[in-house]
């Protein structure tokens, strides 16, 4: 099965877990899993911005699942 098809199947629209756990790097390779890092911290995008630094000491990481 692939990382995070248990997600998946589960119907979520959203995808909610520790930023730290071992599940986040299989699913930055799935497509079907979108991190939202970039809309909920916008300013990691910008140069000097602290929104990457506020990302990494943030928790949780949240995923949006493409349906």
């Amino acid at each position: 099965m692939l990382p995070g098809m248990d997600y998946l199947a589960s119907g979520a629209e959203i995808v909610v877990v520790r930023r730290q756990h071992r599940v986040n790097d299989e699913m930055k390779l799935n497509p079907v899993f979108l991190d939202l890092d970039a809309i909920l911290f916008p300013e990691q995008g910008r140069a000097g911005g602290l929104g990457e630094n506020l990302a990494k000491l943030f928790p949780l990481q949240v995923y949006q699942v493409k349906r």
